[in-house]
Parts: structure tokens; C-alpha cells; sequence
């Protein structure tokens, strides 16, 4: 199962009864793939002798017993088996991040207890990850090894951390004791140690208490792990080296330097405490503004800051800019002093809101230009979640005519009541009478009237003023049934060209396939002169690739005529540390602005499709492609 389909079961284990509505909020999908959603539930729930029940006009509910499958839910045992693939990752990943020496591929498949092929799989997916966060996989006549810098290995380490917990607030509130909650696996208890997390969490209480520092959650987390990991590490007599720049250390990274020494009766070497004075450096930065930054990153202040979004946002409103702000402010700094934080969502984010993560990496890259910083795809994924909330505040709400014939007093109570149980749902443009109403076109999506009245192709909901129960159920289901957001795929395949569908079969790179599709844009019309170029370096900044897809684009300024250009190629492209078989080169501009939240609706339900996109692979001809994803020809 999906992190989607276990959100749901919990929501409906929550909250007992949820209905279509809740859960497209919920997960930001359509209801066509809550549907689908919901079916791979029910097939699930049955092996846990419960029943997934969805009942018109009462909602969606478990029947049965639930306790084994709220069990099986809080512990990650509904996940396709993967708590078993995990702890195999966990333990190779281990192994070859703690051992001194090379290890011999026969030797480690052995001691995984599984066949040759699985632990095949299980290596491939050991070197993505480890390739994924800085390091290498090595190779030799005496076996295989991890090469990495003692810092980027103590990455892995957290990382391993992040996978094993699977969640970002894995320390839950880090004011109570922790000892009976934080449970560490057999795999990891070498360099992670519970007991260890209980007194640094102590030492970083008492440094708050001590000093003016006031670590953020993230901040928090992040030292906590850092400094567990630093503390099994230096009693190995493992340590960092060669960190560069020695800088005189912040007072509070002298009395932390002190409260660890003294609980853990260890001496930390100078390196270490310069890390550490990095993490009390960006710390410092959000809690007092206190600078040490040249000044050119003096004007990220947020005045700055600010600016520079309303400047190059095209779309934005005073919510999106001071939540961006208050963002950036701290961000920017920590990044520049070489804090990255980890985004646990960054995969999600790219998959489920692909306009949101377009938009950013624009941003992107025109602040890595004027501040001269390293953005990941993590920090990029943070700053696509707030443009994501921006989209969904400017979306359009039903809207709605009320018609009442009983007089001003009636009129106004219906208005009332229907913005007291409707506000968020559904918008009043307008209070008529029945002549007035029928006099012209009515631009609002539904009618609702105190009396019955017919209305050509639109539906009518009648109530009486007071808005009973009934006619709130009435008015819900119809409101529902207006799904004005619903993907339309006509403004999708209207950029879809033959002559832009190009099929491989060998092996390439990520740059290779830009290139093919993006010269293909040009040489057709379709896009300027360095479009390849131009898309090539945005991959660069932050990769698109998501699965077995890739989603490549082309900067606004390179592109003549909106359009969507493909690559098939079942070979595989090698995308970064994915290898992806799809390839969808997105070039738009504003020709299409009034259409781009409908585009990306639709793109996002046809990247949901996994049957969809398995069919596209075998595609050898573009009438198959197009076809397949809906539409008619066009040359």
C-alpha cells in the first residue's frame, strides 16, 4: 500500500465515518484515484477481518473488527511487505557502512538468508541509496565497500535513521522522556543508541535553559541525531576531519562543547566542535537575527526578501509571500553555512503537486542566482509545499444563485445559513427573484430556491430558508456532483504532437534525453533556440524524476508554443540515481495560463496510472501513445 491509502485507513479509523470529500482534501487527489484508493483498502481490510463499507449519503466506514488492523497500520505491517525489505536494507546498508574492511558479495548474501536474485535486488537498492546521499559503492578484487567522507557516512547513518522510522518526527515531543518510546533496531543500535538520545535530549534541554538559544523542531532533531551519532563515532575514535575555516567558537557552542564533555565524559576534538558551532550558528540566525554573512546575503533580511519574491513570482498573494519570507529568511543562512535540512515529503511533493514543484524550482533557480547558495531537491520540495497551499486558496469554490420569492428578510436568513454550514464549500455570488433569475444567463454553477423552479443545465436545490438537515444533505451532494476541479483532459492532450513522440531502445543519460526532446521542440517550431541548454541546467538544480517517469522543463522564456514533448524508452535512462523509462518534457508558456491548473490535473491523474504508464512502455507508435492517454490525433 501506498502513504496514501495507509493516511486514509487511519482518518478512517479516527474519525470512524469520512466521506469522498474528506479524503480528496486529505491526500490532494481526485476522486476517480480515491476510488482507486479506497478498492485497494477494502481488498486489504479483509485480510485484517475487517470490511471497507461506502454507503450514499452516510459515508465511508470500516465494518467489523479493526484492531488488527489498526495494529498492522501503526507498526508499518500494511505496506506490500516492505517492513521485511526494509530491515534487509537496513542490516546491508549497515554492514558495509561499519565495517573496516571490504565485504565479499557471497558473504553478505549469506548472511541475508535469501536467495540470490532478492539479495540482487536488495544490493541495487543499497546502492541508490547510498549513491542518493553523497557516497559511493566500491568495487574490488577483495569485495565491495562504501567510499565516503566520515561526515557524509554519518549521514547515511541519520538517513538509516529516516528509513527505519519512516516519518520526520520520529523524537515525538521532545520534552518528555523518550527511554520506553525510542526503540532502535539490532542493525543500527552500533552507531544509534537509544539510552544515547535520552541524555543528548537532556544536554539540549539544559543548553535552551542556559542560553538565549531557541532550537526550532527541525533544529532540535536534527543536533539530537547529529550529536548521538558524533558521540558512539568519537568513542570509536571515529572523527571529523578537515573541516575547513576554523572560526571562533559562539559561546553557545562552548557551553554545549562543556554539557556533552561533562555527561558523556568524553573529549570532543576540535572538528567536531566546529560542526557543532554550525548548528548553533544557524540556530542563533532564526532566534536573534545576529549576522555573520557578507552583504550580499545581508539583504536576505526580510524586507529583501520579500521584495524578491513579489518581484519574480508571477503569481502570488500577501499569504504566500510572508509565509515564503518567514521561510527563506533562516533557510538561505543555514544553507550557507552548509546545514541542509532533510525533507521527507520531497518525493511526494514531486508527484503529487508537479505545478507546485515547477514553480519552485524556478524560484529555485533565480535565488541560488542572486544569493549565490546550493539548493537541493529537499529545500526546493520545502518551498513548493507553501506554493502548493498558495494554489489551493486561489482555487474557485462552487458557486451559487439563491432564489427566493418570500421577501428581503427570507432572502437574507437562506444567505446566512448558507454561508454558516458552506463557507469553504461554496460561494453566494448573487440573491434574485425568480424574474430576475430567468431574465439572463446564470453564470453560477447551481441554483438554490426556496421554491420549485426548472433551470436549464443547471441543477436546482430546493430548500426551505431555514436549511434543515435534509435539504444540507441535498445541497452537499449536489455541490459535490459540481466538481468544478475535476481533471478535464482536453486541455492536457491539446499539447500533445505526434512529431514530438520519440521512442529508444538503449541505454542513456538524463542530458541525452532532454536533448533529443528539446531539439525536437525547436527544430518543429515549438521552442527557441537553447531550450536544451536551458532545461538541461534546471535538471541540474533539481531532478524531476519520479519513479519510472521523468518530467523535465523548459523555462518560460524558451518556448514559442506551448507543448508536450515524450520519450519512450523501455532500455532505461539513467536519471540521477533512477532509472526512468518515460519521459515528459513539459514547454509552456503563458498561451496557457487559464488552463495550467486543469494541465496538471490531469498530468498528476496520468502519473497516478500505473497501469496507464506500463501500457505507454510498450508503445511503439505515437497514434498508440495518444490513444492511450485519451485523446485525438493531432499533427
Amino acid at each position: 500500500m501506498n502513504a496514501n491509502e495507509r493516511q486514509i485507513i487511519t482518518a478512517i479509523l479516527q474519525q470512524g465515518t469520512v466521506h469522498y470529500s474528506d479524503i480528496e482534501k486529505l491526500t490532494g487527489r481526485s476522486k476517480k484515484t480515491v476510488a482507486r484508493y479506497l478498492d485497494n483498502i477494502a481488498a486489504v481490510a479483509t485480510q485484517y477481518g475487517a470490511a471497507l463499507v461506502r454507503k450514499r449519503n452516510v459515508g465511508i466506514y470500516f465494518d467489523g473488527e479493526t484492531k488488527r488492523l489498526s495494529a498492522a497500520v501503526n507498526d508499518g505491517g500494511v505496506n506490500d511487505n516492505q517492513g521485511t525489505k526494509q530491515q534487509r536494507l537496513l542490516s546491508l546498508i549497515s554492514k558495509l557502512l561499519l565495517a573496516k574492511d571490504a565485504q565479499t558479495i557471497q558473504e553478505l548474501a549469506d548472511s541475508s538468508y535469501v536467495s540470490r536474485s532478492t539479495f540482487e535486488d536488495d544490493l541495487r537498492a543499497a546502492r541508490q541509496f547510498i549513491e542518493e546521499h553523497g557516497a559511493k559503492l566500491e568495487s574490488g578484487q577483495n569485495g565491495i565497500w562504501v567510499s565516503a567522507s566520515e561526515r557524509v557516512r554519518r549521514e547515511l547513518m541519520a538517513e538509516l535513521l529516516n528509513l527505519y522510522w519512516g516519518q520526520p518526527a520520529y523524537i515525538g515531543n521532545r520534552r518528555q522522556n523518550t527511554h520506553d518510546v525510542i526503540k532502535v533496531p539490532t542493525e543500527i543500535s552500533e552507531f544509534f543508541n537509544g539510552q544515547t538520545l535520552d541524555q543528548v535530549m537532556l544536554a539540549l534541554d539544559q543548553l535552551e535553559n542556559v542560553t538565549a538559544i531557541s532550537l526550532s523542531d527541525y533544529e532540535y532533531q536534527s543536533l539530537a541525531v547529529h550529536l548521538v551519532i558524533a558521540i558512539e563515532r568519537i568513542r570509536r575514535h571515529q572523527t571529523l576531519k578537515g573541516i575547513p575555516d576554523h572560526v571562533t567558537l559562539e559561546p553557545a557552542t562552548e557551553v554545549l562543547v562543556g554539557i556533552i564533555e561533562h555527561h558523556f565524559g568524553i573529549t570532543i576534538p576540535a572538528d567536531e566542535k566546529q560542526y557543532l558551532n554550525i548548528h548553533i550558528l544557524a540556530a542563533e540566525q532564526g532566534t536573534s537575527g545576529k549576522s555573520q554573512f557578507s552583504s550580499q546575503q545581508l539583504c536576505t533580511g526580510e524586507s529583501g526578501i520579500a521584495d524578491f519574491l513579489r518581484e519574480h513570482l508571477t503569481q502570488f498573494d500577501d499569504t504566500l509571500i510572508q509565509n515564503l519570507t518567514l521561510h527563506l529568511v533562516p533557510a538561505l543562512k543555514r544553507i550557507s553555512l552548509g546545514l541542509k535540512l532533510r525533507n521527507p515529503y520531497t518525493g511526494d511533493t514531486k508527484r503529487y503537486f508537479p505545478l507546485a514543484y515547477n514553480r519552485a524550482v524556478d524560484l529555485g533557480m533565480k535565488l541560488t542566482e542572486k544569493f549565490d547558495v546550493d539548493l537541493n531537491d529537499d529545500e526546493i520540495a520545502f518551498i513548493a509545499l507553501h506554493i502548493e497551499a498558495f494554489i489551493e486558496r486561489s482555487e474557485k469554490k462552487t458557486t451559487a444563485v439563491l432564489v427566493c420569492s418570500t421577501g428581503l428578510g427570507t432572502a437574507r436568513l437562506l444567505e446566512q445559513r448558507m454561508r454558516k454550514y458552506f463557507s469553504s464549500q461554496i460561494e453566494i455570488k448573487r440573491v434574485v427573484s425568480v424574474q430576475e433569475l430567468l431574465r439572463a444567463d446564470i453564470p453560477e454553477d447551481i441554483v438554490i430556491s426556496t421554491i420549485n423552479i426548472a433551470v436549464d443545465d443547471k441543477p436546482v436545490v430546493v430548500v426551505p430558508p431555514f436549511l434543515d438537515d435534509g435539504a444540507l444533505k441535498r445541497i452537499d451532494e449536489v455541490a459535490q456532483k459540481v466538481d468544478r476541479h475535476k481533471p478535464n483532459n482536453t486541455a492536457f492532450l491539446h499539447l500533445l504532437r505526434k512529431r514530438l513522440i520519440t521512442f529508444a531502445n538503449e541505454p542513456m543519460d538524463k542530458e541525452a534525453a532532454i536533448r533529443i526532446l528539446g531539439d525536437q521542440i525547436q527544430r518543429t517550431g515549438y521552442g527557441r533556440v537553447g531550450i536544451s541548454d536551458a532545461a538541461v541546467a534546471r535538471e541540474q538544480l533539481a531532478s524531476t524524476a519520479i519513479t519510472s517517469v521523468a518530467v523535465p522543463h523548459a523555462p518560460i522564456e524558451f518556448v514559442k508554443t506551448p507543448c508536450i514533448a515524450i520519450l519512450i524508452n523501455p532500455a532505461g535512462i539513467k536519471w540521477d540515481t533512477h532509472k526512468v523509462k518515460i519521459v515528459f518534457f513539459l514547454a509552456m508558456n503563458m498561451a496557457v495560463k487559464k488552463q495550467i491548473n486543469q494541465i496538471y490535473m490531469y498530468f498528476n491523474e496520468v502519473l497516478d496510472d500505473q497501469r496507464l504508464l506500463a501500457h505507454m512502455e510498450k508503445a511503439t507508435q505515437p497514434e498508440e501513445v495518444i490513444q492511450i492517454l485519451g485523446g485525438d490525433l493531432n499533427e
